[in-house]
């Protein structure tokens, strides 16, 4: 079963740029730059009020918004960096959303799959190989 991967283009002032899920050799990358934000961005997506704070939350976590931005799309740091600021929210916004809907329409089914098939084999296999342990005999 192949499913589709998900992207969205996003219309910024300098052109419409396409964002895909991370690839393997993007993970840390991108995983390190969102560890740092995604709770306070977690948390403003449910409150209006705390959407004011964008633009604080940005000045407080720029170098890694912008680490997110440039492994999540194809854009390099000095287009960022002239980037408007409602271009540059909708790209972040674009990357957590596409990375989210990969990860729960198509990664966590995989992986509960493979995970189901490894303990209805594997594991199985594994303890008929151990053989005999003190506590059994």
């Amino acid at each position: 079963m192949i499913i589709e991967i998900p992207k969205l283009t996003i219309s910024t002032r300098a052109g419409d740029v396409v964002i895909e899920p991370m690839r393997m050799g993007k993970l840390k990358a991108f995983s390190d730059a969102i560890q740092p934000v995604f709770g306070e961005i977690a948390s403003m997506v449910g409150d209006d009020a705390k959407q004011q704070d964008i633009p604080s939350l940005i000045a407080r976590h720029y170098d890694d918004l912008v680490a997110l931005v440039c492994v999540a799309c194809p854009v390099q740091r000095a287009h960022i960096d002239d980037m408007h600021l409602d271009d540059f929210v909708a790209l972040v916004g674009a990357a957590i959303e596409v990375n989210a809907d990969f990860f729960t329409r198509s990664l966590l089914p995989t992986m509960k799959g493979v995970f189901g098939s490894l303990r209805e084999k594997v594991l199985p296999a594994l303890s008929n190989l151990s053989g005999p342990t003190a506590s059994s005999a």
